[in-house]
């Protein structure tokens, strides 16, 4: 897997989100499309369920996205899960871009796909969060589509662990779920020196997830 290296520590002004964000998108609109699924040519033939089944299979919920076009394709993945007994759920998204949730069902790639909406607490139910990113640098940075409805969720899944683990008495970290950023390989940054701004609410993400690699950043 390719990373992308980090600029020079004398280059340290970073370049704007909306400039990366618009250097992500377009390079992702030139990528070869498949059924109106994008595909990572540069990973023929191979698949994120290759990757990420064996580490999610054994869990009783994971938290997905349904893959849009110009995203790393999640249909097979989530098909493998829900096959494995695993309960999948999918973000709805609300009008003030939080997100709601809902079982997956087979269901199509949409904001707001089919089914009971489940409350916005519902995520605190999932062992993992798989979360979309244009980008993830190895230090667990994530850049984000711009709408801030997944550091939303990572603030709410982190504030329910720190709540249980206070009932509990056990530690944070064993009582949140895992927290894994999803990209194409040619968007993981080397994160020994941060390439965008990092803001207080900003969540960092403890896997990277990628058509060839599972990345662990707590090892």
């Amino acid at each position: 897997m390719r990373v992308v290296p980090s600029a020079g520590r004398d280059e340290a002004r970073l370049r704007p989100k909306a400039e990366i964000r618009g250097t992500l998108r377009a390079a992702r609109a030139a990528r070869r499309v498949s059924a109106g699924i994008v595909t990572d040519a540069a990973d023929p033939g191979v698949g994120l369920a290759d990757v990420a089944l064996p580490r999610l299979a054994g869990l009783g919920v994971v938290a997905l996205f349904a893959s849009r076009a110009g995203e790393p394709d999640t249909t097979t993945l989530r098909a493998g899960l829900r096959d494995a007994g695993v309960a999948v759920l999918l973000p709805w998204l609300r009008d003030d871009l939080d997100l709601d949730w809902v079982h997956d069902r087979d269901s199509p790639s949409t904001l707001r796909p089919p089914g009971p909406r489940l409350g916005v607490t519902a995520i605190t139910t999932a062992h993992a969060v798989v979360v979309p990113a244009l980008a993830v640098d190895t230090a667990g940075r994530r850049l984000g589509q711009g709408g801030g409805s997944y550091d939303r969720v990572i603030t709410r899944v982190i504030a329910d662990a720190i709540d249980e683990a206070i009932d509990g008495g056990g530690s944070v970290d064993q009582a949140r779920p895992l927290l894994v950023g999803c990209v194409f390989d040619s968007e993981v940054f080397d994160g020994s020196h941060p390439h965008w701004p990092e803001e207080a609410h900003d969540r960092r993400v403890d896997v990277i997830l990628t058509p060839t690699r599972w990345l662990d950043l707590t090892s």
